[in-house]
C-alpha cells in the first residue's frame, strides 16, 4: 500500500476515533490516535497532510492528549506557512514568467521594428540609386543629343543645303586654316577658280541636285 493510501486510511481512523472519544470510549480512541500518528506522510501532497494533522489535533483534544494536540497544531501551522510560502513563490514565479514574456515581446517588437527600418532604408537606397541612374542616363542622352544638334548646326552653317558643298563661310574657314598652315610650313598656296558658262541650262535640264 502506498503512502497516500496509508494517510487516507489514517484520516478515516482519526475520524472514527474522534467519534469514539465523543462517545466516551477514550481508550479505544487513544489506540487509534497512536496508530494513525505513526503513518509517514512525507510523500503526499501538502493539502492532504494538512487535513491529516488537523484531524490528529482534533482527536488529541478529544482524548485529552493536549501535548499531542499542541504538537499537531505546530505541525498544522508549519504546513500552512509552507502553503503560504509556496503560494507566494508560485505567484512570484508566475510574475517572473510574465515579466520575461513581456520583455521577450518587447525585444521581438524592437527587432521587428529594426528589421522593418532596415528594409525601408534598403528600399529607399535602391530607389535613390535607380533615380540617380535615370538622371545620369537622362544627362547622357541630353549631352549626346546636344552634340548631335551642335554638329548638325555647324554642318548647316558651313555647307550649302542644296548641294551639300561648302558654302562661303565654310570655304573661308577652310581657306584660313590652309593659309595659316602654309605660312607656318613655308609652303606656297594656290587657289583655282572655275566659272562654268550657262550653268543654268544644266540645272534646268538635269535638275539642281545634278547641277
Amino acid at each position: 500500500m502506498c503512502s497516500s493510501d496509508l494517510v487516507y486510511r489514517a484520516m478515516a481512523e482519526t475520524g472514527r476515533a474522534r467519534i469514539l472519544a465523543l462517545s466516551g470510549r477514550l481508550a479505544e480512541a487513544r489506540g487509534l490516535l497512536e496508530s494513525a500518528s505513526t503513518v509517514a506522510d512525507s510523500d503526499v501532497g501538502r493539502s492532504v497532510r494538512l487535513q491529516y494533522h488537523e484531524q490528529l489535533g482534533r482527536l488529541a483534544v478529544a482524548v485529552g492528549d493536549f501535548q499531542r494536540a499542541r504538537f499537531e497544531d505546530r505541525t498544522v501551522q508549519g504546513l500552512r506557512w509552507e502553503h503560504t510560502q509556496g503560494s507566494i513563490e508560485r505567484q512570484l514565479g508566475a510574475l517572473r514568467l510574465q515579466l520575461e514574456h513581456e520583455k521577450d515581446e518587447r525585444d521581438n517588437a524592437q527587432l521587428r521594428e529594426k528589421a522593418e527600418q532596415a528594409t525601408r532604408a534598403e528600399r529607399m537606397t535602391l530607389g535613390m540609386f535607380a533615380l540617380v541612374l535615370l538622371l545620369l542616363a537622362g544627362l547622357a542622352w541630353a549631352y549626346l543629343r546636344q552634340r548631335q544638334l551642335s554638329r548638325r548646326l555647324e554642318t548647316l552653317t558651313r555647307t550649302d543645303p542644296l548641294t551639300g558643298l561648302l558654302n562661303r563661310r565654310g570655304l573661308s574657314k577652310v581657306g584660313q586654316r590652309l593659309l595659316e598652315r602654309c605660312q607656318r610650313d613655308g609652303q606656297p598656296l594656290a587657289v583655282l577658280l572655275v566659272d562654268v558658262d550657262h550653268f543654268k541650262r544644266i540645272n534646268d535640264q538635269f535638275g539642281h541636285p545634278a547641277g
